[in-house]
C-alpha cells in the first residue's frame, strides 16, 4: 500500500496516487500478456528482469528451506526503467528493536552538570563559574553505584531451600537499582570466614529488608535477651527480626529453622561498565533532558535513535554512552533528522558516534540483504507482516506483484521461501538496484 500522507498535503497525495495507479496498470498489462505457453520449466530457479537483452541464470543459494518452484516467468518488456519483472527469493525482516530498562536514579551532585556541546565536546559545568573543562565520563567515580547489602549467614546445605522458599522475594536479584546490570549480582556468595565452604551468605534487597532502607548491623545483647525474656522468642529469631524488620515474621521463622542468622553487611559496587545506557544517562544528563532516551532500533551495525528536542544539545554524549555499551555488535549511532518523506520515503540522519557508514547487511530466515539505510525505505517492524503474508497468503507457483519492493525483502523471500514468481517495482532507482543485487546474492537473480 502507498505510504500514509498527511491530509493537508493534497498535491503530494495525488502525485503518489497517480504513480501507484500507473504501476498497478503496468503490472496488470504484464500479467495479462502471460499465457500458459509463456511459462517454461527451468532449473535452477531464475529471476527475470525487464532490462532488454539481459537474462542470466544463477544457481540457487544453498538453503535449508524448500527450493523455489522451478518455473521462470518470461521477461516482461515494460517501459518504466525502474520496473523489474522478477523471479524472486524472499528476504524478510532485518534488525531488531530494543529497549533500555527504565531506572529511577538520582543525578550527580547538584553543583555539577555534565553535558555535550554541539561540536561533540563533553564538558563539566561548574555552578560556581569555573567554566567547562574536558570530561571523560568513563573515569568519573561519581557514576559508580555503591550499595550496602544486608546478608543472612546459613549452612550451605540449606541455602537452596531458603532462596527458593521464604527468602525468594527478598533476594538482591529483585533490586530495582540492579536491573540490567551485567554480569548480574549473585544472590549467594561464599562466607569470607567459613572454612571448607560450609557457610554461605545470602544477599538481600535492602528495600524489602530494612525499614526505610536503613542498615542496622550492630545488635545489642540486652535487646535480644529482653525479647527472649518478655515473649519467650528464640534468640536467633529475635536477632533476625531486629536486623531485618522489613521481612515477614513467618519467613524469618523459616530462615531461623534452617540455621540462618544475621550476616555481615556487604558493600557492592557497580561501575559504569556494568550499567545500562539509560541508568548512565539518567545521571549524566541534566534534569531538563529527562526522561532520558528509552529505546532504539538496530539495523545491521547501526543503532537508530529518534531523539526528542530536549535531548538534541546532548546528542553526542548520548551517542557516545550508547556506543560504549553496545559495541562491538554496533559500530554506528545515528539520529534521525526530520520525518520520513520525499518521493522515495527516505530520511536524513546525523552520525552521533562511531564510523560514518550507512551501508548495512541484514539477515532474516537465511536470506541476506545489503543496502544503504539512507537511500531506501526500511522498516524493521514490517518483518512480522512479511512472514505472515508468505505463510498465509502466498502459494507455490503463484505470481506475486510487489509494487513497492524497496530493497527486496518481501520479493526475495516470496521466491525463495514461498516458491513464487515475482514482479517487482519501485519508483526509487536505488531501491531497484539493491533489489536486483540482493536477488542475485541469494541465488534467484536473472
Amino acid at each position: 500500500t502507498p505510504p500514509a500522507m498527511t491530509p493537508n498535503n493534497g498535491r503530494r497525495r495525488r502525485a503518489l496516487l497517480m504513480t501507484t495507479i500507473t504501476a498497478a496498470s503496468m503490472i496488470r498489462r504484464a500479467l495479462s500478456s502471460v499465457s500458459p505457453s509463456d511459462l517454461r520449466i527451468s532449473s535452477p530457479a531464475t529471476l527475470a528482469f525487464s532490462d532488454p537483452g539481459r537474462r542470466s541464470t544463477a544457481p540457487a543459494a544453498p538453503h535449508r528451506r524448500p527450493r523455489p518452484m522451478p518455473v521462470a516467468l518470461r521477461r516482461a518488456s515494460l517501459p518504466l526503467p525502474t520496473f523489474g519483472a522478477l523471479r524472486f527469493v524472499s528476504l524478510d525482516g532485518i534488525g531488531r528493536g530494543s529497549e533500555f530498562p527504565s531506572h529511577s536514579s538520582s543525578a550527580l551532585s547538584a553543583s555539577v552538570e555534565i553535558s555535550a556541546s554541539d561540536d561533540g565536546t563533553v564538558g563539566r559545568h561548574d555552578d560556581e563559574g569555573g567554566g567547562t573543562d574536558e570530561y571523560d565520563w568513563r573515569t568519573d567515580p561519581n557514576l559508580t553505584d555503591r550499595f550496602a547489602i544486608p546478608t543472612i549467614s546459613m549452612p550451605s546445605r540449606n541455602v537452596h531451600g531458603a532462596t527458593r522458599g521464604p527468602l525468594k522475594s527478598y533476594l538482591v536479584t529483585n533490586m530495582k537499582d540492579l536491573e540490567g546490570v551485567h554480569p548480574r549480582i549473585k544472590a549467594v556468595v561464599d562466607h569470607p570466614e567459613s572454612e571448607g565452604g560450609e557457610e554461605k551468605l545470602i544477599l538481600l534487597d535492602p528495600a524489602t529488608s530494612f525499614v526505610d532502607g536503613e542498615v542496622e548491623v550492630e545488635m545489642s545483647e540486652s535487646k535480644s535477651e529482653s525479647g527472649d525474656e518478655e515473649g519467650g522468642e528464640d534468640p536467633t529469631l529475635s536477632r533476625l527480626r531486629s536486623y531485618l524488620p522489613g521481612i515477614d515474621r513467618d519467613a524469618l521463622l523459616a530462615v531461623a529453622s534452617l540455621g540462618g542468622r544475621p550476616g555481615l553487611s556487604r558493600d557492592v559496587s557497580v561501575p559504569p561498565s556494568r550499567q545500562t545506557p539509560s541508568r548512565l544517562l539518567s545521571k549524566l544528563l541534566p534534569t531538563s533532558a529527562h526522561p532520558v532516551p528509552s529505546g532504539f532500533e538496530q539495523v545491521g551495525h547501526i543503532v537508530h535513535l529518534n531523539l526528542k528536542e530536549r535531548h538534541i544539545p546532548h546528542r553526542f554524549l548520548i551517542g557516545d554512552v550508547l556506543l560504549d555499551r553496545v559495541r562491538p555488535r554496533v559500530r554506528t549511532i545515528l539520529n534521525k533528522r526530520g520525518e520520513v518523506g520525499g518521493p522515495y520515503r527516505t530520511y536524513d540522519a546525523e552520525v552521533l558516534a562511531g564510523i560514518d557508514d550507512t551501508n548495512v547487511e541484514v539477515a532474516e530466515h537465511g536470506v541476506r540483504l545489503r543496502f544503504d539505510l539512507l537511500k531506501v525505505y526500511w522498516c524493521t517492524r514490517l518483518a512480522g507482516e512479511r512472514t505472515r503474508m508468505i505463510r498465509n497468503d502466498f502459494g507455490r507457483g503463484q505470481v506475486v506483484a510487489d509494487a513497492f519492493c524497496g530493497a527486496g525483502a518481501l520479493c526475495v523471500r516470496a521466491a525463495l521461501e514461498g516458491g513464487c514468481s515475482v514482479l517487482a517495482n519501485d519508483l526509487n532507482p536505488d531501491a531497484v538496484e539493491y533489489c536486483r543485487e540482493n536477488a542475485e546474492r541469494n541465488g534467484v537473480g536473472g
